[in-house]
């Protein structure tokens, strides 16, 4: 009985420990080597450790930058320009699964000009198709830095899951563009005028500005 009594427990001791083993299995494991556990340098240090286990997972691209991403969605539209308005849904996360900020809160569809977002996004945007989905694991180098921002804290190393909805042209970069080859036209014009034997050769009208892209 003693023997049967010994066996049961030993057996549900393993139990135990086998779920538990099975269960840490699903959670990350960060060293932060005696550092602070709220500090810059801690969030820093458990990140490096999360990048490298999730180097591992079956999809995820490592990029020459230091950033990670998989692709949930191939898109077919164009790709957007460095200097375009971009159009996006997205929902921001920690490596701990603690969501930061969530685009589908406001009414509208979130937009910024590629020129304001962080490098991570301005990574990955150059390189998505309009209807791409994709899933990025940005470093604070590429994100928010060790100084962090609002509710992103220094040294966070950032889940996001980001799609391209649509991209359209800055105006104001089109109108600034559109001044300057239009000074530059100018300038060519009275250069042509005051060299002897100049020709104004095949250029730019001025009447069809609006036309250039």
């Amino acid at each position: 009985m003693c023997c049967l009594l010994t066996f049961v427990t030993s057996s549900c001791y393993s139990l135990k420990n086998k779920n538990e083993t099975e269960q840490l299995k699903d959670q990350p494991i960060f060293w932060t080597d005696g550092l602070q556990e709220d500090s810059s340098e801690a969030r820093v240090m458990r990140g490096v450790s999360f990048l490298k286990q999730n180097a591992l997972v079956k999809g995820v691209r490592k990029h020459r930058s230091g950033m990670q991403s998989s692709i949930k969605k191939g898109g077919k539209g164009p790709f957007p320009g460095i200097n375009d308005i971009i159009i996006v849904r997205y929902k921001m996360k920690t490596i701990e699964g603690t969501l930061l900020d969530d685009s589908s809160n406001d009414n509208e569809l979130a937009e910024f000009r590629m020129a304001n977002v962080i490098d991570g996004w301005k990574e990955a945007l150059v390189k998505m198709r309009v209807g791409s989905e994709w899933r990025l694991f940005i470093p604070p180098h590429l994100a928010y830095g060790d100084e962090g921002l609002a509710q992103v804290q220094g040294g966070q190393t950032l889940i996001y899951d980001l799609e391209l909805v649509g991209a359209r042209e800055d105006s104001k970069v089109t109108q600034g563009r559109r001044l300057r080859l239009l000074k530059r036209i100018k300038a060519n014009k009275v250069k042509g005028t005051s060299e002897k034997g100049g020709s104004a050769g095949p250029g730019l009208l001025l009447d069809n500005l609006d036309l250039i892209e």
